[in-house]
């Protein structure tokens, strides 16, 4: 989570907090509205928004396989430690649990 401070005097505040989807809007709602708006801004502020979507996408690709090397990890180190076969069954599906999100999601 991202935070944008305002400076007033002396005193500082938190003006914006932003995850992935406020990032992503912020962007986008600097997307020109218009062709005539696009000619009169220029195509450079288009390629830099799509420069910078482009960084986040590939940053929101590292920590989703990140992630699910995290939890692969954390799988395999309790499969070492369980002694029963309830237990397996219940940390087998938890961990499928999470990792059926994580590999259907489209990033």
């Amino acid at each position: 989570m991202f935070k944008r401070l305002k400076k007033a005097g002396k005193h500082s505040k938190v003006v914006e907090q932003s995850g992935s989807s406020d990032v992503k809007e912020r962007l986008t709602s600097t997307l020109p509205k218009s062709y005539s708006q696009l000619r009169n801004d220029g195509f450079h502020k288009v390629l830099w928004i799509i420069k910078e979507l482009d960084k986040m996408w590939l940053l929101l690709q590292k920590h989703k396989s990140v992630h699910q090397m995290h939890q692969r990890k954390i799988y395999d180190e309790e499969y070492l430690k369980i002694d029963n076969s309830e237990k397996y069954t219940l940390n087998k599906q938890l961990f499928e649990s999470i990792s059926k999100p994580l590999n259907e999601a489209e990033t």
